[in-house]
């Protein structure tokens, strides 16, 4: 309206002119007619002025979300509007069209050019699809009814026997390098139906899904987290303070809500407690109330939740509401929710957007199989995708009805499985002939589903290529190959002096529960220790330490995350002393890390350590001639790589790790990080072999992958 408004329209349009120099429109399918018409006001306000650039990316076959009124048509009736200003203008227009997957091998991308090549049928615009990965193995198999139908019962039951045996036998993924895993298997389906809660079911009793999605109204421990952070918040919170107090009094009755509530007129649930003095246990937590709630300024809400869950005693009080894994898992879908809000100061809006009902949270699933809806599983992506029952006929009149059949396949990387309950559906009926024009490599029945009148038809590469980059000896499971090197620099004498001068460690779990423990006097844990015994004395032992203070919370902010901040400025670090004078490395060096919360010894040792790895003459071009902070943006997520270097014909990525080494490569927690780094580069350097490897920065040690070399081995650079 203000855009259209007789007296600001101009105002909008200069303002717009002066200030934009980009636009950019993501995921363009999507945008509703509300939302085009708004963008054609923006596109005619900046595309006036020159060097001005307008960059539109959508796919209409991915377009699956008319009920939030997205209008795909829009998309169509932009280009030419666009092209129409740009030439208008003489600038240049580029329609380009992307038939290139990242993602799927070829062998899936064949089939779903089969089943999308009848544009009549399906009424979209459909271009033949490639692969980058020329070549990488890939499966598609179709269980074909041989019957009337399928009991819904008897096909979830096959399917949950069918993934049991994937795992078991440990099928080999080539997009992943290695065996298959619970957490690279997604099943899809197009509604929440019977069928869906039937398979639900059988999966969670089979073990082999681990979460649901949540909400705080269905889940205590999201509902526990929020109360805490409200009541740091705001203090006087009667509901979360309500919350709170009913579990604490799971560890002792002394702390009863009633007694919080009972007869205090129109006073607050915290004026109630504040004003108890004589109450002991209200006297302790309205104290540590009242610290929390001083040092909220001093540190972000994402801070004092970590701290509390995993160093106050957080996760013991979260574990007595409901069993470990519900509690990590509510955790962790918390602090995902907290990391990714717009705003890290705007602890109020984010509290509000989180009780609000109609905010459901994934679950991380914590390693298990993916359960998801067609329209929950757009922008993701596995290994392995099942589409276990294909929707009735009743449907294809909807304009989305094939857009939702090609978002399901193409979510597929190395392997593809499709059943249906009934064989009437237009989906069943396409991709059956599809898989029929195709080369099938078997026709079986799927093995232990006798019960199942279904016959499993198979399309795939040479089944011989299926095998991994590795060995398989006689001790069975997969190794890498024995030829891995580790390469250590030339050290100074410096490094030898200091190998094991720190030896600090942040807080653990174990360290502060509960019993013969120092506890913090005033903290969350202490309170928690005391309740069975009705303990919360002003301290006269020794073993007390001082109340928790502004200061003192820094200070445990600083010890609960030593080694993220300690490393992100040892990252810093080793990317601006190479562009500055060497004579002043150290002295700069040790002033910025004792700025950035080391200790004065802590500092002065890893200041001598960085400085030792840059005069280190086989790490010059890591230092000095490798790309810095390399970023690889994609699809809803962004990736960091320490450092790039580029040769003639290799290619070398190096990631920086400040935390103890390890020996061997894979017992190693961070050798997949590397290999998705790799995994980013190949598509943008397909003819470089691609070396992956990790500097310990404490040991001075370069570790290199078991197939990669030194660029010391290796061709220029």
């Amino acid at each position: 309206d203000l855009m259209e408004h007789t007296l600001y329209s101009g105002w909008v349009g200069h303002t717009l002119y002066q200030t934009t120099e980009h636009l950019l429109v993501d995921e363009a399918q999507d945008t509703s007619r509300h939302q085009w018409k708004i963008l054609r006001v923006l596109i005619e306000s900046i595309i006036q002025k020159p060097h001005r650039t307008i960059c539109v990316v959508g796919d209409p076959k991915q377009s699956i979300y008319g009920f939030q009124g997205a209008d795909p048509e829009g998309f169509f009736l932009m280009r030419p509007f666009v092209k129409a200003w740009v030439n208008a203008q003489s600038g240049l227009f580029y329609d380009v069209s992307l038939t290139v997957s990242f993602r799927s091998a070829s062998v899936l991308l064949n089939v779903v050019n089969a089943v999308f090549s009848d544009t009549k049928r399906t009424g979209m615009d459909f271009l033949p699809h490639t692969s980058v990965h020329q070549g990488r193995p890939g499966v598609v198999t179709f269980w074909a009814n041989t019957g009337q139908g399928l009991d819904y019962s008897d096909l979830s039951a096959a399917w949950v026997s069918t993934l049991h045996r994937l795992l078991q036998e440990g099928v080999f993924l080539p997009s992943q390098n290695r065996p298959v895993q619970a957490k690279d298997i997604m099943v899809i389906l197009p509604r929440r139906t019977t069928f869906f809660k039937i398979l639900q079911d059988q999966l969670y009793q089979s073990g082999l899904l681990t979460g649901k999605d949540m909400t705080c109204k269905d889940s205590p421990v999201l509902a526990m987290l929020v109360a805490w952070c409200r009541v740091v918040v705001h203090g006087d919170d009667d509901v979360a303070l309500a919350l709170i107090l009913s579990g604490m009094s799971r560890f002792s009755t002394e702390c009863r809500v009633f007694s919080s509530a009972y007869q205090r007129g129109r006073r607050s649930i915290w004026q109630n407690i504040s004003n108890q003095c004589e109450h002991q246990f209200f006297s302790a937590f309205s104290c540590y109330i009242r610290n929390i709630s001083g040092i909220k300024t001093s540190l972000r809400l994402l801070d004092l939740v970590i701290y509390w869950v995993y160093v106050d005693g957080g996760m013991t009080f979260l574990s007595a509401i409901a069993d470990k894994h519900s509690v990590q898992n509510a955790v962790d879908v918390f602090i995902t929710a907290l990391q990714t809000w717009h705003d890290p100061e705007d602890a109020v809006g984010f509290l509000d957007w989180m009780m609000k009902s109609d905010t459901v949270f994934k679950n991380p699933m914590g390693g298990g199989i993916r359960l998801l809806t067609i329209h929950g599983a757009k922008g993701a992506q596995a290994p392995i995708v099942i589409l276990p029952d294909l929707p009735e006929s009743v449907e294809k009149d909807d304009p989305e009805y094939w857009r939702l059949l090609y978002v399901a396949m193409t979510r597929a990387q190395d392997r593809l499985y499709v059943s249906s309950c009934k064989s009437t559906s237009p989906w069943y009926q396409a991709i059956d002939q599809a898989m029929m024009g195709a080369a099938v490599r078997e026709r079986q029945r799927p093995d232990g589903e006798g019960a199942l009148s279904v016959v499993s038809y198979t399309v795939s590469d040479t089944l011989s290529d299926m095998v991994p980059e590795t060995v398989l000896d006689d001790a069975g499971p997969w190794r890498p190959k024995p030829n891995q090197s580790l390469e250590r620099a030339e050290e100074p004498p410096i490094l030898d002096h200091i190998e094991n001068a720190d030896q600090t460690h942040p807080l653990g779990q174990s360290e502060i529960l509960f019993a013969g423990k120092k506890l913090v006097y005033g903290s969350f844990a202490w309170l928690l220790s005391g309740l069975p015994d009705n303990d919360w004395a002003v301290p006269s032992l020794p073993n007390h330490q001082p109340a928790c203070t502004e200061n003192r919370a820094l200070s445990f902010s600083r010890d609960a995350f030593f080694y993220r901040r300690r490393g992100e400025s040892l990252h810093q670090l080793l990317d601006e002393l190479p562009r500055s004078d060497p004579q002043h490395w150290y002295a700069f060096a040790q002033r910025f890390l004792h700025q950035q919360g080391l200790g004065q010894r802590q500092a002065d040792i890893w200041a001598k350590r960085v400085v030792a790895l840059l005069h280190q003459p086989l790490l010059q071009p890591l230092f000095f001639q490798a790309k810095s902070e390399v970023e690889w943006c994609g699809p809803g997520h962004i990736r960091r790589m320490d450092r790039v270097l580029v040769g003639e014909t290799d290619l070398w990525i190096v990631d920086f790790k400040s935390t103890r080494m390890t020996e061997l490569w894979e017992s190693m927690p961070y050798g997949h990080q590397l290999q998705m780094y790799a995994d980013l580069m190949r598509p943008i350097y397909p003819k470089k072999r691609i070396h992956q490897g990790i500097l310990w920065l404490k040991q001075g040690v370069l570790q290199w992958h078991p197939e990669s070399q030194c660029w010391s081995q290796c061709g220029a650079f």
